[in-house]
């Protein structure tokens, strides 16, 4: 199963060490998200009237359409800034680290503008895993002669692969803002994860990223309209290496 699944899951234990702030957002890949938002029209009116003979005829009818709109990181963004009270620079983007967690990065995807609290918006990969691969293989190699000892060095490198149900939150009613917003998207997720460590060179490194497929669905509230949504994508990926492994 994926490590960093407790990291997700237990949100409480991430936000103790989660700073909202300005930091370095090591290893994180971008994230992308495509809906689309459909909302209850407003309700229409009209009144007709026939005069047939010494007969009138009138006639009143209402009717409520639904109205849709696409919902991207751009709207993300402005969701965010308006739920935290800030304001971001159009070049500012949104990321995901190894745990998941969300991010508002500037131009060069490693200064932390936002850090988003997990409690106001989360990615959870349940552990409920619909279908799951998993290999590693090691290679060790030895070098030696007969003035200079033997030596070995091995690299070890596992590949997971699963798809597994995903959740993304958002719900920032415990902020200080005025029509909260509050809805739940839940789709299938493709995940992937490969890592390499290798003693020759001390160095390790990972790879993550999930995708969903076009099935993602959800509802609840954008600034206090009642909403049903249709999730198109949500992808995610980053990267990490580090000397003496991660």
């Amino acid at each position: 199963m994926k490590k960093f699944l407790l990291s997700i899951i237990l949100p409480a234990i991430a936000l103790a060490a989660f700073n909202t702030h300005a930091g370095t957002l090591i290893g994180g890949g971008a994230l992308t998200i495509a809906c689309t938002v459909y909302q209850q029209g407003a309700e229409t009116y009209s009144t007709n009237s026939t005069h047939t003979g010494k007969s009138t005829n009138y006639t009143a009818s209402a009717s409520e359409g639904v109205t849709s709109a696409s919902f991207k990181n751009a709207d993300l963004l402005n969701l965010l800034a308006f739920s935290f009270g800030m304001t971001f620079a159009k070049t500012d983007t949104l990321a995901v680290d190894q745990f998941a967690n969300v991010y508002v990065v500037d131009k060069t995807g490693s200064n932390v503008v936002l850090a988003v609290p997990n409690n106001v918006l989360s990615l959870v990969f349940y552990p409920s895993v619909i279908k799951y691969s998993y290999q590693n293989s090691t290679t060790i190699s030895e070098t030696g002669s007969k003035t200079i000892p033997v030596t070995s060095t091995y690299t070890d490198t596992t590949t997971e692969t699963d798809t597994s149900i995903l959740t993304l939150s958002y719900d920032d009613s415990s902020m200080i803002t005025e029509n909260p917003s509050t809805f739940t998207i839940v789709g299938l997720a493709t995940y992937a994860k490969d890592s390499t460590a290798t003693t020759k060179t001390n160095t390790a490194s990972q790879n993550f990223s999930f995708a969903t497929g076009t099935t993602g669905t959800g509802s609840g509230t954008f600034r206090g309209t009642n909403s049903v949504i249709s999730a198109q994508t949500i992808t995610g990926s980053s990267k990490q290496s580090a000397i003496g492994g991660l």
